[in-house]
């Protein structure tokens, strides 16, 4: 669930950045060192759940998390989902730069939301009831970044509007999912390690060795994660052919995008003629003349990519030809990406630094105070 760059108006991308500058703010008042190391450890896993799918029969959902850390971190959520997006979005290309702000008042604040449900538990008093809620703040973190996704496409323009309604009825589905997975997380916690959870009031008892806690998640993720997902990264190549040009929109597990929309554009981006890919996600536009030419594909959702074709790559093309689609004959460029491992070792390693730098920072002004 992330808006890619390119989406978005110069309004509404300030207001994102307006918002997490605000919430950002707040959020971190009056924080404490001790909270640091456990911030950063749940940093750490938001920006890695965007790699894990779990399998839903043909398809796959793809974690989002963000209730999971407003019920674990309460509202120091929002600084941790900050973290993790830019790191995601420089070091995967989830999102994109510009978008950072809309994403974290969407996704952070999905978290905050999440964090308000848990925090009711202590109103009522039954059995499992920390489990209950628990899958309640995840679906409803999750459908409230989704409503806000969907707001922000309506404020885009009024051709969003029907992106808007398919965002909304997605991510009733999502959240249910997201929600069985919080409420597993949540009553694992309150077996194991209680005090990890935001607002903890019972003493602990016997607490499990935080190796041991880390060591389980991952062997869940081994077991119900088969391949990495990279479901928000939108890409685009295109190949020269003697009638036109060859768009392919794709994704890096390997996933052609089919059946989205695709232009070609001049320069100017005055768009010369448009279509949709076929099942290879590819379609094939014909060019008036040899120039450099500009293609795009909307995927909807926040997924959008944008690519320059040089008029030397064009070379070999017969200009004004009538270009034949062959659709689902042609050869797919499409290759699948491993687990980044390297990428994501660098994040890791980023938000650890960053953790001790503010570790040693807070000593020194108690040391100064």
């Amino acid at each position: 669930m992330h808006i890619s760059d390119g989406v978005l108006s110069g309004p509404v991308l300030a207001a994102g950045w307006a918002g997490a500058a605000v919430l950002g703010a707040a959020t971190m008042r009056k924080m404490d060192m001790e909270e640091v190391p456990k911030l950063a450890v749940i940093a750490g896993v938001f920006f890695v759940a965007s790699l894990i799918r779990f399998p839903i029969g043909a398809a796959s959902v793809h974690l989002i998390l963000n209730g999971l850390v407003g019920v674990v971190l309460g509202k120091r959520a929002f600084p941790a989902i900050l973290l993790g997006l830019i790191l995601q979005a420089v070091l995967f290309g989830h999102g994109g730069v510009s978008v950072i702000g809309i994403n974290a008042v969407m996704l952070g604040g999905g978290a905050l939301v999440a964090y308000g449900v848990w925090q009711l538990r202590h109103l009522v008093s039954f059995a499992k009831r920390e489990v209950v809620f628990g899958g309640l703040a995840g679906a409803l973190g999750v459908l409230s970044a989704g409503c806000v996704l969907a707001l922000v496409m309506v404020t885009t323009g009024d051709a969003f509007v029907a992106v808007a309604k398919a965002v909304v009825w997605i991510h009733v589905g999502v959240m249910g999912f997201e929600g069985l997975v919080v409420a597993a997380c949540v009553g694992f916690l309150v077996k194991v390690r209680p005090d990890m959870l935001a607002g903890w009031r019972r003493p602990q008892v016997k607490p499990a060795h935080p190796a041991a806690i880390v060591a389980a998640l991952a062997l869940g993720a081994a077991l119900f994660a088969p391949a990495p997902a990279h479901a928000h990264k939108l890409l685009l190549d295109y190949t020269a052919l003697d009638d036109g040009v060859l768009i392919e929109a794709f994704f890096p597990d390997g996933k052609p995008a089919q059946d989205i929309a695709v232009r070609l554009m001049d320069t100017d981006e005055k768009v010369i003629s448009e279509g949709r890919t076929d099942a290879n996600g590819g379609h094939v536009f014909s060019i008036p003349e040899h120039k450099d030419y500009v293609a795009d594909a909307d995927a909807e959702m926040g997924h959008y990519i944008k690519v320059t074709i040089p008029a030397a790559d064009l070379s070999g093309v017969r200009p004004g030809q009538v270009a034949s689609q062959h659709e689902g004959g042609r050869p797919s460029k499409v290759r699948a990406e491993g687990i980044p491992i390297g990428r994501v070792a660098i994040g890791f390693a980023v938000i650890a630094a960053l953790a001790l730098v503010a570790i040693k920072l807070g000593k020194r002004g108690k040391h100064a105070a």
